[in-house]
């Protein structure tokens, strides 16, 4: 008598096919993926940007007091210091975020602090202990621009928001490696408009 044959598993070519099929699939899929992960440290940095700008605004009204919002161009922070700290000198900020004190110069005294557009051109601001800081991860500021059109592209600037709540307009674009990137309209009021590319 023959003995009968039990089958319960894949042959050779059902493995090899199903393979096929995984490849086939992670091939179409990873690439998309892949651009989605870039576009979404854009998207996460523009957000970033816009709520740093939202908590200025919220503690300069909390508070009525003057705050400005720093952007270190040269590596991508933003800080979030009292404004009646801020000096204006050309030494960079402490790479561990904090600020040095270095003299008593208040901001709108000989500092260099632009009054009408409250942007500090081509230098670094130093004083107080930041009371907020955001590192933007993968992406780094292309330019600050305030609403008279004068454009910062290194070193830090400053935004400062006054105590009811209103700063002077101004622009921040912010891009990537690949050239994608991101510009943030800001308003007298506070009110944020993102364009771009992704």
């Amino acid at each position: 008598m023959r003995e009968k044959r039990i089958v319960g598993g894949f042959t050779l070519v059902e493995v090899l096919l199903v393979m096929a099929i995984v490849g086939i699939m992670a091939a179409v899929t990873v690439p998309v993926f892949v651009k989605s992960m870039r576009g979404n440290r854009l998207r996460t940095a523009s957000r970033t940007v816009v709520m740093m700008g939202k908590y200025a605004r919220t503690m300069s009204l909390l508070k009525q007091k003057e705050h400005a919002l720093v952007f270190d161009i040269n590596t991508s922070k933003l800080l979030l210091v009292p404004a009646a700290d801020v000096l204006v000198v050309n030494d960079p900020v402490n790479p561990d975020g904090s600020i040095v004190k270095v003299s008593s110069t208040a901001p709108n005294q000989e500092s260099g602090l632009d009054t009408d557009t409250n942007m500090v051109p081509g230098t670094s601001t130093t004083g107080g202990v930041p009371e907020f800081t955001r590192k933007l991860d993968g992406v780094g500021f292309a330019y600050v621009e305030s609403s008279k059109g004068s454009q910062q592209t290194k070193g830090s600037c400053m935004v400062v928001y006054r105590s009811n709540g209103t700063c002077s307009p101004y622009s921040v674009k912010i891009a990537d490696e690949r050239g994608a990137f991101t510009i943030i309209s800001v308003d007298a009021l506070g009110s944020a408009k993102t364009e771009g590319s992704q």
